[in-house]
């Protein structure tokens, strides 16, 4: 009677309430999604940089305003200037205000390709963060996978423990009337006891993967909610790995990374500035109030700079290295990841072919276990076999129908994997 009490609570497990499928979950996902916010911030704070370096394009204005105090300490009132610095000779008190002005009037071209530089960067944080909507939707795709075929083995195994259970009971009577021996009754209670145990196995890891969902999705599951099936999706059997998200991104660094090497080979030229300032001064011998009441124009300059850097031990050439080494990496990684992907598109091709070879062997297994117990009920019922043999063949028309589900998932499971892969876009939706 317990273990009856037992395989009903097992089968009342299985009487799902809700549901919710793949699509359901992922849209949820990139609604919501943790890492997507966190990544979301690459491309704001790349935006910022380069609203930095376009800063530079400006002229750059300040104002200042100075109160100071001097006391001679002999009686002349005079200045002299010693080394770039004025001393002062005099008893007052001082207001000085000025304007600066400072433009970047020619760097040829050297702020050009910095910002189209920076240009490339925010280009290449979109796609990254279309590269990380694709690998958050693999990595739920992976988990929703095997979440269904725990739920699949679930719902087969109460199927099965039912029929266990029954055969159990079969040959305790027959062990209670001597028809059969103490050992071989033994073996049926180690089978019912098995598939129990593998069935809490099963729960367990069934209860891993829906945390593990709603982690990475941050849905949360209903009480004895279900997950739909996976469905097959119309893809084209195109390859193509310079469409792909990941191609993109590593265009654009590439693309960066020429601006950069172009504008470190600037800093081999000059730099030309327009410079002005405005003063205005006031003093007084006693009153910092007077001394602003005082304030009138002093003077006003204007002027050009020409910066030259001759020599800085080598600092350009060495980052112009630098930049050339990022550069060739960057396209051994290009064709390193074209390897991969044409890698990745073999495989499932190849694994979608056995799949499908698999499924027909499956199916072929299935139609002839399901014949198998229809027969076995004939010969029960005429007396050919006994009632033992007859549920043995259903538990085994149950296992060729969990093997066929499965493989049914799998196919499924590929078809969205490879549409990931191929998709030449994922809709990015950072501005």
């Amino acid at each position: 009677m317990k273990k009856c009490k037992i395989v009903l609570f097992i089968i009342f497990l299985n009487n799902y309430l809700f549901s919710v499928d793949f699509i359901h979950i992922k849209s949820y996902m990139l609604k919501n999604s943790k890492e997507l916010k966190v990544k979301e911030f690459d491309s704001h704070i790349a935006k910022s940089e380069l609203s930095i370096v376009n800063s530079q394009y400006y002229p750059e204005i300040s104002i200042g305003f100075n109160l100071e105090s001097s006391n001679s300490l002999d009686n002349s009132s005079s200045s002299t200037s010693v080394g770039g610095n004025t001393l002062s000779n005099d008893s007052l008190q001082k207001s000085y205000s000025y304007v600066n002005l400072n433009y970047n009037l020619y760097d040829f071209g050297k702020l050009k390709y910095q910002s189209k530089s920076q240009e490339y960067i925010v280009e290449s944080e979109k796609y990254n963060y279309c590269s990380e909507k694709k690998n958050i939707i693999n990595s739920l795709l992976e988990s929703y996978y095997q979440a269904r075929i725990y739920q699949i083995k679930e719902e087969y195994l109460n199927k099965i423990i039912d029929i266990k259970n029954e055969i159990y009971n079969y040959n305790k009577k027959l062990f209670n009337s001597g028809n059969i021996s103490k050992i071989d009754f033994m073996k049926s209670s180690l089978d019912v006891a098995q598939t129990f145990s593998g069935m809490s196995e099963n729960q367990k890891l069934l209860y891993e993967m829906l945390e593990k969902i709603s982690n990475i999705s941050t849905y949360k599951f209903k009480n004895q909610e279900k997950l739909e099936p996976l469905l097959p999706v119309l893809i084209s059997n195109k390859k193509s790995f310079e469409n792909t998200v990941n191609a993109q991104v590593l265009k654009k660094q590439i693309k960066s990374k020429k601006a950069e090497i172009s504008y470190i080979k600037k800093d081999y030229l000059p730099s030309i500035n327009l410079y002005s300032k405005y003063d205005v001064y006031g003093s007084d011998e006693s009153s910092f109030s007077d001394s602003i009441k005082d304030l009138k124009e002093n003077s006003y300059k204007a002027g050009l700079n020409i910066s030259w850097n001759l020599f800085n031990g080598f600092k350009t050439s060495s980052q112009k290295q630098k930049a050339i080494l990022q550069l060739k990496q960057l396209k051994e990684k290009y064709l390193l990841e074209e390897s991969n992907f044409e890698s990745q598109f073999n495989i499932l091709n190849k694994n979608h072919e056995l799949e499908q070879l698999t499924l027909k062997h499956k199916k072929q297994s299935l139609e002839l276990s399901l014949l198998n117990s229809e027969y076995s009920h004939r010969l029960n019922k005429v007396g050919e076999i006994n009632k033992i043999d007859e549920l043995s063949f259903f538990v085994d028309k149950y296992y060729k129908e969990l093997e066929y589900k499965n493989s049914e998932e799998k196919i499924a499971y590929e078809y969205i994997k490879k549409s990931i892969l191929l998709e030449d876009e994922i809709e990015c939706i950072v501005d």
